[in-house]
């Protein structure tokens, strides 16, 4: 007998399957056409399983219960049983907590705060403290050397970041230094700029004199006579400084008798006062060369000989 080979197997199976399913469809059309099928003869029935199919063993699972659970003091365990919160308070405001989770996280925190009074009333009573005192010095719970490892990196973190700043203030006051460079030369190109116009203006006539030059240099100068006036003084107090108590005491009991040198010269006051006289008593007239000049002036070198030589 020949072998039929698997996959000769499988391509029979799927022909014989596909042949299944066409004749299940041809009966259900004959059937539709007769009319047999109607609406509510098919349906899905539910399959129905059997009360405490699952098993519950609850003896075994008391008995390890027992077992695994943590028997000591409650200050070793330290767990709480805490009432539960009535939600009538946020009933009555109209909070629904099934949809409001700020609200429900709030239940909860409240839930953990009662536990936490509960937990220190039990401490207090079992004479335990529950606040460090000012004068307590724990241990750490890393060792020296790394704890200064943390401080150096804290410290170099620190630094870093002051770096960081002082390089951008730097770099800020370059900036601000730059538009002030920026500022000062088109100022001085300005200045420099009216200057020359107003030269041209002077060459041309249209100015009279030339002030504008020394505008700029006032409050220069100004500054210049102070300064001079300020040395004056100190050096008026160094002189005075070296002279005797006798002197001094004189000038504070009568007063300095004031200046002598030059007492006698005209000043400002006699201006125009006697204006045409001179130190000798006669009068000008006014003019710059006043009186009567000599006698006849000879002639020149050029006519002196010629005369001479007229004689001849």
């Amino acid at each position: 007998m020949a072998k039929i080979s698997k996959k000769a197997r499988k391509i029979k199976a799927e022909s014989s399957s596909e042949e299944e399913y066409i004749d299940s469809d041809e009966e259900l059309q004959e059937a539709f056409a007769r009319g047999d099928l109607k609406p509510g003869l098919i349906a899905e029935v539910p399959v129905k399983r059997k009360p405490n199919e699952y098993p519950n063993f609850v003896a075994q699972m008391k008995s390890k219960l027992e077992k695994i659970q943590f028997r000591d003091d409650w200050i070793e365990r330290l767990d709480i049983t805490a009432a539960p919160i009535e939600e009538t308070e946020f009933s009555q405001k109209g909070v629904d907590l099934k949809t409001d989770d700020i609200q429900r996280e709030m239940l909860f925190y409240k839930q953990a705060q009662t536990a936490v009074v509960v937990g220190l009333r039990r401490l207090h009573t079992l004479g335990i403290p529950t606040k460090r005192p000012e004068d307590y010095f724990a241990q750490m719970a890393k060792s020296d050397d790394q704890m200064l490892k943390v401080k150096r990196y804290a410290l170099e973190k620190q630094l870093g970041q002051e770096r960081s700043q002082k390089i951008a203030k730097l770099r800020d006051l370059r900036k601000y230094g730059k538009k002030v460079q920026v500022q000062v030369g088109l100022e001085r190109s300005k200045k420099k700029r009216e200057m020359m116009n107003k030269l041209k203006e002077f060459k041309e006539g249209k100015l009279k004199n030339l002030d504008f030059l020394d505008e700029d240099d006032r409050p220069k100068r100004g500054e210049m006579l102070d300064k001079t006036k300020e040395e004056v003084k100190k050096r008026n107090a160094k002189k005075n400084q070296f002279r005797g108590h006798k002197a001094v005491g004189k000038d504070a009991k009568y007063g300095f008798g004031g200046k002598k040198r030059g007492k006698k010269r005209n000043g400002s006051e006699f201006k125009g006062v006697n204006a045409g006289a001179n130190k000798f008593g006669g009068n000008t007239g006014g003019k710059k060369f006043g009186g009567k000049t000599g006698g006849k002036r000879f002639g020149g070198k050029g006519k002196q000989g010629s005369k001479k030589g007229r004689k001849k």
